[in-house]
């Protein structure tokens, strides 16, 4: 029973994260959002132009960058940077903000999803026991 159990929970916990990322920890930008230079990666000098302060906002990408040796018309897009790679995350990279913005959402959507695990490892042994106790298990059985 408890294969099956955690057969049902594990896969909705994957897809609940991902939605959790998305809709809380790593929000796609407002339109309008953009960079001051949109040809520019951003800096202190080329900061973000009508985006929220927030940290759990991607931030703007630019447009017509050669990372890693590759060139990537017109802008950037969430697709097009790969976070596992040192050319795109590295500091000084072109897009270290966005990589940077997306770890840290998905620590804190793992969190979030860590919370009834917690709890359970938590609670399962003095509520075992409280049942044990109280339960009436031996005169039922």
């Amino acid at each position: 029973s408890c294969v099956v159990v955690y057969g049902c929970i594990l896969p909705f916990n994957n897809i609940s994260s991902s939605l959790l990322l998305e809709r809380d920890y790593f929000v796609s930008p407002p339109d309008g959002c953009r960079l001051q230079n949109i040809t520019l990666c951003e800096s202190s000098s080329n900061p973000p132009v009508d985006c929220p302060d927030s940290k759990w906002y991607q931030p703007p990408l630019p447009y017509n960058q050669f990372i890693d040796g590759k060139f990537y018309p017109g802008q950037l897009t969430s697709n097009d940077v790969d976070c596992t790679s040192d050319a795109w995350s590295s500091s000084g990279s072109c897009t270290e903000t966005f990589c940077t913005r997306l770890s840290d959402g998905e620590t804190q959507a793992s969190l979030v999803m860590s919370i009834p695990y917690i709890i359970s490892a938590v609670f399962s042994p003095p509520m075992g026991f409280i049942i044990d106790l109280y339960g009436m298990r031996a005169v039922i059985s």
